[in-house]
């Protein structure tokens, strides 16, 4: 078996320098090779989970997001109190917004602003109907068909109020303020809502 020369690294110093010494420029590389750097990141990425600040340092202070527009910084439960007030308007008529007015004025604005034109609205809505009944009592009494007719009106304008009060019952529990001409001014001067 021929023996195989030895390699340039396995060679000893005094084959390489002849026996002289070198300078350290030209010295020999380190018979001990350094680790390949992937042996070395292991380390440094270690499942160790990264430190966490001490529980007595104090947290970074950020200020809340601004409120939605539409919103105005209304609660879930202000939507929730607000379409509340307005459909008791369609159970209990003016007992009901009243009471809901009543429990939440000192709370809520804009839950005040939502029971109180509720109510203004029954009040309008309960005086136009009384004023259609008694007419059509007495025009079915004087007249007949005439009086019928008036009932179909009564119909229509208890369809309209209805729907309206769906409609802003629907507004004030997606956090939009509910409108109505005059009756939205005085429900907003009297509650404080300015949304």
């Amino acid at each position: 078996m021929a023996q195989e020369p030895p390699a340039p690294e396995e060679k000893s110093e005094s084959e390489t320098t002849g026996g002289e010494e070198t300078p350290a420029a030209e010295a020999p590389a380190d018979p001990a090779p350094d680790p390949p750097e992937a042996e070395t990141e292991p380390e440094a990425t270690s499942a160790e989970p990264p430190e966490e600040p001490p529980a007595d340092a104090e947290a970074p202070v950020t200020e809340p997001a601004p409120p939605a527009a539409g919103a105005a910084g209304l609660t879930a439960d202000d939507k929730l109190w607000g379409l509340l007030a307005h459909l008791s308007g369609l159970v209990c008529c003016l007992v009901g917004p009243l009471i809901v007015w009543a429990v939440k004025k000192d709370q809520s604005k804009f839950v005040a602003y939502c029971a109180l034109l509720q109510a203004l609205t029954n009040a309008i809505v309960l005086v136009v109907v009384v004023v259609l009944q008694v007419g059509a009592i007495s025009l079915i009494v004087m007249l007949g068909p005439i009086g019928l007719i008036i009932h179909l009106l009564q119909f229509v304008v208890g369809l309209g109020y209805a729907g309206i009060t769906i409609m802003w019952a629907i507004q004030a529990n997606g956090g939009a303020t509910p409108q109505a001409p005059v009756l939205g001014d005085m429900a907003r001067q009297w509650s404080g809502w300015e949304g």
